[in-house]
């Protein structure tokens, strides 16, 4: 064998410390192009929407972040007189764990995001508007600049000749072409274990394998019940894989939350084991492969006492004005004459509302940490004006905190009075207007006021306005939704 004169180099090079990969799909995403003839779409890379980029520390994780972004995908339709129409894809939303080793302060992280998209069914044309289904591939990077040392042959030898193009006929490459597999061929992919009891029923935890959801309905039974009254319920539970992997040793644990439980009756299950002990339903699902949802349904029957069943809620306000300068407000800027509590940690609230000027404020637009309230927008508050951190903080009989799951449907008046998911704000959210039936109540805001009840009604993916004069143009519109949880 010839001796190879292997030499060591260093060089500056960017290193992937972690990488995710997720899946996005658009079922309906609508491009008006008048009356031009449609030819072809072409997706470009998305990208992460300035002053989005969000990164905080967990208590009790020193080596993982949480990540919050706005991802942005273009595209570009093409007619057959060339013209082309530029568009985005609904911006995607992320707030997800990634693994971020921790540094000296002078070093950072970047954030890179890598997108594929594709056409997931025919575009169809009705009425001038341009209609087609996309699935994304996205994978997100946390990326340092490092030094390597790196084994080297030294610097590169000669460059070859060119070699000149010749013609070659498509049955040249089938001839070459690999001898296909004509068997499937097995799940190759590694499984990884997580606790359903750790879930919420209205978030996803996702992982390099997994996604897994949780969804928890009451079918039939009475809404409103009398004290000492014995009623029966049918309850159905949801779990669903939708990651890229399996997922195994799945346990799930329900606490019926009754005064007095007297039945539990199993209607059925689709996998797996269930058991109980005392008001605590254990279903021991074992592995759910990916892509695939089981089911456990069951009759349930008992009474409530109205003794003692008094919630306690403290209901306390930050409250701070801008000087037109700064986006980060501490402790020491509170307006002590309205309270001297400052800046609570989040982990001991149940929830918070920003209002700036009065007008209640998307949850990305800032960050609450304990003793800090930074604002994450572009702009920054006028001078004078008044800054409000509401905070409530909601505890059960047993002093057990509650916390909640909040979203906002946010979108500008346009003068009409009914409006769908097509007009909500993406930049905000994409989720729409959510089922009420599956929220524990929700607010109507129009210009930051709270409106009665009798003036609105909300339907999964609808809000109707029944006032008789509808907002002025570009007021705000937002729906909150708050969904109390046991933490």
């Amino acid at each position: 064998m010839d001796f190879i004169d292997l030499k060591s180099s260093c060089i500056i090079a960017d290193k992937v410390y972690s990488q995710y990969q997720q899946r996005k799909c658009f079922k309906n995403v609508t491009v008006d192009i008048d009356n031009n003839i449609f030819e072809s779409i072409v997706f470009k890379p998305g990208f992460i929407i300035e002053n989005t980029l969000i990164i905080t520390n967990i208590d009790g994780k020193p080596n993982f972040r949480r990540v919050r972004f706005c991802l942005r995908i273009p595209f570009e339709v093409t007619t057959k007189n060339r013209n082309i129409i530029e568009g985005y894809l609904p911006d995607i939303y992320k707030d997800i764990v990634m693994f971020m080793p921790q540094t000296r302060d002078e070093f950072d992280f970047e954030i890179l995001v890598e997108t594929s998209s594709k056409l997931l069914s025919k575009p169809a044309i009705v009425n001038n508007q341009l209609s087609f289904a996309v699935g994304t591939f996205i994978i997100i990077k946390s990326i340092g600049k490092v030094q390597l040392l790196i084994p080297s042959f030294g610097f590169c030898p000669e460059p070859p000749l060119c070699e000149k193009y010749t013609e070659k006929f498509i049955y040249d490459d089938f001839k070459s072409r690999k001898f296909p597999d004509f068997y499937p061929t097995q799940n190759k992919s590694s499984t990884k274990d997580i606790t359903l009891s750790q879930l919420h029923s209205e978030e996803e935890y996702v992982t390099a394998s997994g996604n897994l959801t949780i969804e928890k309905y009451i079918t039939s039974g009475p809404l409103e019940v009398n004290e000492g009254e014995l009623n029966t319920w049918q309850i159905e539970i949801r779990v669903v894989n939708d990651g890229y992997d399996s997922v195994s040793n799945i346990v799930m644990t329900d606490t019926l939350l009754l005064d007095n439980l007297d039945n539990i009756n199993i209607l059925s299950i689709t996998q797996g084991t269930t058991s109980q002990k005392d008001d605590q339903i254990f279903w021991d699902i074992g592995i759910l492969n990916s892509g695939t949802t089981v089911i456990f349904a069951a009759e349930v029957t008992g009474s409530f006492d109205i003794i003692d069943k008094t919630i306690n809620v403290e209901n306390s306000q930050y409250n701070t004005i801008s000087d037109g300068i700064k986006k980060d407000f501490t402790n020491t800027d509170e307006l002590t004459i309205y309270g001297d509590k400052g800046i609570p940690n989040p982990n001991k609230v149940s929830w918070f509302n920003l209002f700036i000027n009065g007008v209640l404020q998307p949850k990305i637009n800032y960050v609450v940490q304990e003793g800090l309230l930074t604002l994450t927008t572009a702009d920054i508050p006028n001078k004078r004006v008044p800054i409000i951190l509401q905070y409530l903080v909601i505890k059960d009989k047993n002093n057990q905190l509650l916390k909640t799951d909040i979203y906002q449907y946010n979108t500008l008046s346009t003068e009409k009075k009914i409006y769908t998911n097509a007009d909500e704000l993406t930049i905000y959210g994409s989720k729409g207007v959510l089922d009420p039936e599956k929220t524990s109540y929700q607010h109507l805001f129009i210009n930051g006021i709270i409106q009665p009840n009798i003036n609105y009604i909300i339907k999964e993916g609808l809000l109707i306005l029944k006032t008789e004069d509808a907002p002025i143009e570009n007021s705000s519109i937002t729906i909150q939704f708050i969904t109390l949880f046991f933490k």
